[in-house]
């Protein structure tokens, strides 16, 4: 692998799914509003969410029941 590859393959990776148009024009005329291409806020939105709200990857342990 290249290092280039190792790099895209690292990146966290988050899909946004809105559940009809008018959700999608809300969010993008508040970007608008603040002057941000919707990409970029989208980008920066779930970036802070994933910080916020880490993703537990690690195995659970013995005493731990699984989510249901």
């Amino acid at each position: 692998m290249e290092n280039s590859e190792v790099k895209a393959n690292a990146r966290r990776r988050v899909v946004v799914i809105f559940d009809n148009e008018a959700e999608y024009r809300e969010v993008e005329d508040y970007a608008k509003s603040k002057f941000l291409d919707v990409k970029a806020f989208l980008k920066f939105a779930t970036k802070s969410y994933i910080d916020k709200y880490p993703r537990n990857t690690g195995k659970p342990g013995r005493d731990v029941q699984p989510y249901a």
